[in-house]
């Protein structure tokens, strides 16, 4: 006959085995179930783990004690009731550990995200200070001032103190234009400027 492997606590595992045998017929009621040093080595457990699966399934009224005598099955009944109890509390408990176990995963997730995003803000804020120019875009309209001047004539970088990196003129991208391009509508300028020195040219460019 094989044996049962049992997860702890015992006793408890060895009367939810029992109620099963039971609630299937294994037992029928007003049967005597085997000796306790009998059930003893079938789960391969002490006489006294075995007392205590026995006591809680008569605290239930699935089987009750005889002293001296044995253990009488009495309610098929209940030993369902019991087994059905018992899978949906341990369904529950397993449902409660796997909810548990993501919360911590997702603290842990949570964590290493803030982490991250710390390492980013400070990447970033040492590239600032390393390089505080940042490259804007500027738009030449028909209201721009200085229009069909050069660079140089409106002495760009002197009054701004900025720097033309290119200029978008349709489908032409003209990099480093120099001191003679001329500012046409519809140009998109490429400046790289510190946020002081973009305010200076839409101010400066501004009619």
């Amino acid at each position: 006959m094989g044996r049962t492997q049992i997860e702890n606590p015992v006793y408890q595992q060895i009367a939810v085995d029992l109620a099963g045998k039971i609630a299937a017929g294994k037992y029928r009621e007003q049967e005597r179930i085997r000796g306790r040093s009998v059930l003893a080595s079938y789960y391969n457990v002490s006489p006294e783990t075995i007392r205590k699966a026995v006591g809680i399934l008569a605290d239930v009224g699935i089987v009750q004690i005889h002293q001296g005598v044995g253990v009488e099955v009495v309610s098929a009944q209940k030993a369902r009731e019991y087994q059905e109890k018992y899978s949906a509390i341990s369904n529950l408990n397993s449902l409660k550990a796997e909810l548990l176990s993501l919360l911590k995963e997702q603290q842990e997730q949570e964590k290493r995200l803030k982490s991250k995003m710390n390492e980013l803000i400070d990447c970033t804020e040492r590239f600032q200070d390393m390089n505080p120019f940042t490259p804007f875009e500027i738009p030449i309209t028909k209201d721009t001032k200085y229009l069909g001047k050069t660079i140089s004539e409106i002495h760009f970088w002197q009054n701004t103190l900025a720097t033309i990196i290119a200029i978008k003129r349709g489908d032409r991208l003209i990099l480093s234009p120099g001191s003679y391009a001329v500012l046409k509508e519809n140009d998109i300028l490429y400046v790289v400027a510190t946020e002081e020195s973009y305010n200076r040219v839409k101010s400066f460019l501004k009619k």
